[in-house]
């Protein structure tokens, strides 16, 4: 779909993003975004396809292959015009998701949704600007830094370690995938807790936004205080999980307490015994 607006028609036109998976005209949007003078378009492989035998294909083909795509993604975008929004869209739905994001955020004006075939949101920088704000969420400004640690260990044949990061409720149930390094899933599976919740449902997504392993040294990575849709989380008790694994050696797991509300314990800190070196969330 898309959707256009002339400039200076008053307020922002709101749009309800579907999802791609499960498009039923009911079925209650993933978020809404305000667009003013903005296009609006999504591609996905649910609903256009086609059925041999008892198999479904995408309509869209990969453009490596020639062959119907499978467990691609699905993509919305909003652009300046509708043309571009139509064409980023369909590129989205066929790249990795890393390349993806990086693509949308080197171009002006353009923002990204992309959902996993399985779900799993990524948003793009400009994303969380276009959504329609919410009765008592987390405002820009609440933002977190979290400052972690390879530990520089005493090793013959040292590997860096698989390191997973996210943001968890205070029962365990994530809201935001923060950070992944180690790109073969062989040693993901060695991070249990991270895998339990993210890796082994949508393990084609992670491949595509994991990031290379780090040698040993000190990290920082930001949250902006939203969940993995782009939506602003209320302010309140969360955890900051951490689990590293590394070949040839151990595994280690911290989870700590964080309260982003008026009543915030920042900075935390925690400090880890083998994989994980130092770690400390604070505001920025």
């Amino acid at each position: 779909a898309r959707y256009w607006q002339a400039s200076g028609a008053g307020q922002p036109r709101p749009v309800g993003v579907a999802d791609a998976r499960a498009p039923r005209d009911n079925r209650p949007a993933l978020a809404t975004v305000a667009l003013r003078s903005q296009a609006i378009a999504a591609s996905g492989h649910a609903t256009r396809g086609y059925t041999v035998g008892r198999r479904q294909y995408s309509h869209i083909l990969d453009p490596w292959s020639g062959w119907p795509m499978q467990f691609a993604p699905s993509a919305t975008v909003v652009a300046p015009d509708a043309s571009s929004a139509d064409a980023l869209a369909t590129a989205l739905s066929v790249m990795p998701i890393r390349s993806g994001l990086e693509l949308a955020d080197a171009m002006a004006d353009v923002a990204a949704l992309i959902l996993s075939d399985t779900g799993t949101a990524f948003a793009s920088q400009r994303w969380p600007a276009l959504l329609v704000a919410t009765v008592g969420a987390a405002t820009a400004a609440e933002q977190l830094v979290i400052d972690y640690q390879v530990p520089n260990l005493a090793s013959e044949r040292y590997h860096a370690p698989y390191l997973a990061m996210w943001i968890a409720r205070e029962d365990g149930s994530p809201v935001r995938q923060l950070l992944v390094l180690g790109e073969r899933s062989r040693y993901l599976q060695d991070l249990p807790q991270w895998w339990r919740r993210y890796g082994r449902d949508d393990l084609p997504a992670i491949q595509g936004i994991a990031r290379p392993t780090r040698m040993p040294g000190r990290y920082s990575v930001a949250w902006d205080g939203r969940d993995d849709r782009g939506q602003a989380l209320p302010p309140g008790a969360y955890r900051v999980q951490v689990e590293a694994a590394r070949q040839g050696g151990g595994h280690e797991f911290l989870s700590v307490p964080i309260d982003t509300g008026q009543n915030s314990s920042l900075p935390a800190k925690a400090q880890g015994s083998s994989e994980i070196g130092s770690l400390q969330v604070s505001r920025p």
